[in-house]
């Protein structure tokens, strides 16, 4: 497969605004899919490339809040929006991850551990692992019905964002989806340890199983 541009910062929004950081901070619970760590991982990476996300002004943030919360209404079948207490946990975990997202390391301070070269690989054995869930049970993820790919029980978010090249909306997660195609890439070139270990394994498992339900869009020579 081709190489992919990384997205540059000339790219990406000049002015970070709430509408396009509460769609990042939207985006993560999908590209998440229910791994709360996975989600935090993530949440360092943004901060280490563009830390204007979490901008912490009250009027900001507010904005920010109100914008994830469109989104995730917009995404959610009309039963679930009606279902007790669907709002009160809806804005629970809005404002829990977004506390996280304005400030996602620790109070101990590890920034020297946040580099993008620490983070991808650890974002990638989650995000695989939960690919590999969601495509052995074949079932699409929650509150996505009515959009691609996430509504495909067969997708893989590796894949479709990292190896197809299929824009999240969000230059700073297409960045990382292309520095995860990247990382796997390398590992497989360089024939290392870790893809000898798991990995290769894991993402070959996953690459067939998308390759057999994808016949118009198979991954070949990754």
């Amino acid at each position: 497969m081709s190489e992919l541009p990384s997205p540059t910062l000339g790219e990406q929004s000049r002015t970070v605004t709430p509408e396009y950081a509460g769609r990042a901070l939207f985006l993560s619970f999908r590209f998440s899919q229910g791994e709360v760590p996975l989600q935090h991982l993530m949440f360092k990476y943004l901060h280490t490339v563009r830390p204007e996300l979490g901008n912490d002004d009250s009027q900001f943030s507010t904005a920010v809040f109100r914008s994830a919360k469109n989104l995730v209404t917009r995404t959610v079948s009309d039963p679930d929006k009606h279902a007790v207490g669907w709002e009160d946990k809806v804005n629970y975990e809005l404002s829990r991850m977004y506390k996280k997202m304005r400030q996602p390391n620790n109070k101990e301070g590890n920034d020297e551990e946040n580099t993008r070269e620490t983070l991808i690989p650890n974002i990638t054995n989650l995000m695989l692992d939960k690919d590999l869930e969601y495509v052995a049970k074949g079932r699409s993820r929650s509150g996505t019905s009515n959009t691609k790919p996430q509504a495909d029980p067969h997708s893989s978010f590796i894949i479709d964002y990292g190896f197809r090249g299929i824009h999240t909306g969000v230059a700073e997660y297409d960045q990382m989806f292309n520095e995860i195609r990247e990382f796997i890439q390398k590992q497989k070139e360089e024939e290392t340890k870790l893809w000898k270990d798991n990995l290769g394994s894991k993402f070959t498992n996953l690459v067939n199983v998308y390759n057999e339900h994808h016949p118009e869009n198979t991954v070949k020579n990754y």
